[in-house]
């Protein structure tokens, strides 16, 4: 596990194919964009349970106003995300 890793923005998510390896708040998981009816949805796959999400994190109100860092949701929270 490598936590100095590539800040990871938008742009290296992947849309529509399979999902990258990446370290979320310190815990591996996976991550992609997948493209729904309405709007494109995040997905966070923990390979080991996270004490908040469990196993699945899932949202449609993402962005990234700074690299590595995944604003979602509407109040205001953040991610910090880096490559594996």
């Amino acid at each position: 596990m490598n936590e100095n890793g590539k800040l990871i923005t938008e742009k290296d998510i992947p849309v529509g194919k399979e999902p990258i390896d990446v370290i979320v708040d310190g815990h591996e998981a996976t991550i992609e964009i997948y493209e729904c009816t309405w709007s494109d949805r995040l997905r966070i796959n923990f390979k080991n349970p996270h004490p908040r999400w469990e196993n699945e994190f899932q949202t449609k109100y993402f962005q990234f106003e700074k690299d590595g860092e995944l604003s979602w949701g509407q109040d205001g929270e953040v991610m910090k995300i880096v490559a594996c």
